[in-house]
């Protein structure tokens, strides 16, 4: 038998076809990602705050999450998408920094005079219904 080596088939989706995304915001107490997603679920650009240069406890301050926001909305800028749905995941204050440079409005207008729609904003945090049982009480 030969070695033929294996080729992996590239993603040829057009980014002309894709005229709405998901932006996907998951903040945790350490880190925030985004990702951009088309409307089936595949992403098609991703940040962090540890992909912006931030190292330690600063990746999960406000102002990364407002650098990671930023780049985000220069992505869509560039790439001449038409509306974003916002969907909120995770417990850090970050979000709302990076909601605010998403949507800042007297910079979402590209050089072209492209410009994008944010059409939902929603909270997909995970809320425990009771939780997970406690430990036994300790006696001493």
């Amino acid at each position: 038998m030969k070695n033929k080596a294996i080729t992996k088939k590239k993603d040829t989706r057009k980014l002309q076809d894709v005229q709405v995304v998901n932006v996907c915001i998951k903040s945790t107490f350490n880190n925030i990602i985004l990702s951009i997603t088309t409307q089936s679920g595949s992403v098609l650009f991703q940040a962090s705050a540890g992909s912006s240069g931030f190292k330690g406890p600063k990746k999960s301050t406000p102002y990364a999450g407002q650098v990671v926001g930023e780049k985000a909305r220069t992505w869509l800028l560039t790439n001449g998408i038409k509306a974003a749905s916002i969907i909120l995941k995770g417990p850090n204050s970050s979000r709302e920094s990076a909601v605010k440079a998403l949507a800042n409005p007297t910079e979402t207008v590209g050089k072209n005079g492209q410009s994008y729609v944010i059409t939902l904003l929603s909270d997909a945090t995970p809320i425990p219904h009771n939780g997970c049982r406690s430990r036994k009480i300790r006696k001493v």
